[in-house]
């Protein structure tokens, strides 16, 4: 969770919270997974309107568009 946001964090207005969606098995889709609540895959969608919506323990819609996640493996 950020303690302190600055720059563009404030900037309109402050944000509601950060969501634990790394690749590491802490990661809240991964906890989830392993304790069967969900399959281990979430989809992040934004709108036109400007509004995101998370669904976890699915692949999406198959006419969304899909950006793939970088792992930098250096």
């Amino acid at each position: 969770c950020g303690q302190v946001q600055t720059g563009s964090f404030l900037d309109g207005a402050a944000p509601n919270g950060l969501f634990g969606l790394g690749m590491s098995k802490l990661s809240v889709p991964s906890v989830l997974a392993s304790s069967g609540l969900i399959a281990d895959s979430f989809s992040m969608c934004f709108g036109r309107d400007n509004v995101g919506r998370i669904n976890f323990g699915d692949k999406g819609s198959n006419d969304q568009e899909v950006t793939p996640l970088y792992v930098d493996t250096s």
